[in-house]
């Protein structure tokens, strides 16, 4: 099962149905990888081993900016977050090979 993750472009993750505030904090975490994405990709260009405290490390003015713009919606960004780790997705035996091995990952929920 591991090798059909890993050969695939794109893993498509279906959670079911979307509350407002789930789909507040997947559009959230879209913003979060655009800001951690240069960091990765520099990171990786190094040639150097490195955990997500570096790619954190390396992105902290623009975490602070992001965070900041938005700190009046932070109680619906929470609230988000707990629905999703909440979802039975998570539940299932086989997502570490799913994540772990997804070259792109997509979360998608609702109709």
């Amino acid at each position: 099962m591991t090798d059909i993750y890993r050969h695939a472009e794109l893993v498509i993750v279906w959670l079911g149905l979307c509350s407002p505030n789930l789909r507040f904090a997947l559009d959230k975490l879209k913003g979060l990888r655009h800001i951690l994405q240069p960091a990765m990709d520099s990171l990786r260009a190094s040639g150097q081993r490195f955990g997500w405290d570096d790619v954190v490390r390396n992105s902290k003015a623009e975490l602070h900016r992001y965070m900041e713009q938005d700190s009046s919606e932070g109680k619906e960004l929470w609230i988000g977050l707990n629905e999703f780790y909440d979802l039975p997705w998570w539940e299932r035996t086989w997502i570490l090979p799913e994540v772990a091995s997804a070259k792109q990952l997509c979360f998608i929920c609702g109709t």
